[in-house]
């Protein structure tokens, strides 16, 4: 996984923490948030 990435996908949860809780964060949210496919979400 590019350093980048990691970052991107870290910052991400961190953001939607601040707005809902965890049990309610998909994967979906994750990928959109940070700008990628979610299919690359699982490549990592």
């Amino acid at each position: 996984m590019s350093q980048v990435t990691k970052r991107a996908l870290e910052q991400s949860l961190k953001n939607l923490l601040l707005k809902k809780p965890l049990t309610k964060i998909t994967i979906n949210d994750i990928a959109e948030d940070c700008g990628i496919n979610r299919m690359t979400f699982y490549y990592h």
